[in-house]
């Protein structure tokens, strides 16, 4: 679906269910609540419990279709990046930190090459919070099983704040490479040309050229199955807005978790 017909049908439908009652809106408001309805038809479809199907990212070939323009594979070399040893545990010396690439939303699966002595070893990689890290630290072997690796997210101030993952191998592994798989943030849905001081999630509006200006007007990233969707829950958010009241604006927030 192109941006003007994003638009015009945004139009037809606000109008249907508001019996034409509420005022009109411009091409940046249509965007605000068609860029809301994206996400959190991305959020709720990736998480089984959020949508009617009951079926997340894994739970039917439609969804690997829904998502499938933005599933990102990633790999980053870390074989020469300096190893340090975590405060938390003094055994810990092989702990490698990168970057976290830039627009990650969900994490599918991540996995780290690992040289153990001579050889070369591929280990899955489990994402930690901090209160399992403080249950394995009160386990006799504090360290990750045989074939695991642990992940642990952070904010790095030196980098511009920019959030940083540590790497937590084996005592015996040296990581070279660190692999994952992930679903990007979508771009936001510009449906109309406005002022070039008008930005939305800092994309700006104008001239759409793909090539040569790919921050400008555009259309939706996701497959154009889900296109229709999307259009629907942004004029279900555009009425709740326009309502008002304090039910539909608890049910908006919902659904935006």
């Amino acid at each position: 679906m192109s941006p003007d017909e994003f638009s015009n049908q945004f139009d037809v439908l606000y109008n249907n269910i508001t019996s034409e009652k509420a005022p009109g809106l411009n091409e940046y408001e249509k965007s605000v609540f068609l860029t809301k309805g994206q996400y959190e038809i991305v959020k709720n479809y990736f998480m089984p419990e959020g949508n009617k199907y009951n079926k997340g990212y894994d739970g039917s070939t439609k969804r690997h279709v829904d998502f499938s323009m933005l599933t990102v594979d990633s790999s980053k070399d870390l074989s020469s990046a300096t190893s340090a040893t975590w405060v938390i545990n003094a055994n810990w010396k092989n702990v490698k930190t990168c970057e976290w690439d830039d627009g990650v939303m969900m994490v599918l699966n991540e996995s780290v090459k690992v040289l153990r002595g001579t050889d070369e070893k591929v280990l899955v990689v489990v994402p930690l919070d901090y209160a399992e890290l403080n249950r394995f630290m009160n386990k006799p072997y504090k360290r990750p099983l045989k074939n695991q690796a642990w992940r642990l997210i952070s904010n790095n101030d030196a980098v511009g704040g920019k959030q940083q993952i540590q790497l937590v191998p084996g005592p015996a592994d040296t990581i070279q490479t660190y692999s994952i798989r992930y679903v990007k943030r979508p771009r936001p849905i510009i449906v109309g040309d406005l002022d070039d001081d008008v930005t939305l999630e800092g994309y700006s509006f104008g001239e759409y050229d793909a090539v040569t200006a790919p921050n400008k007007t555009q259309g939706c990233m996701l497959d154009p199955s889900l296109h229709e969707e999307i259009l629907q829950r942004a004029v279900e958010l555009a009425k709740a807005a326009w309502v008002g009241d304090l039910n539909s604006e608890i049910e908006m927030g919902k659904r935006s978790e």
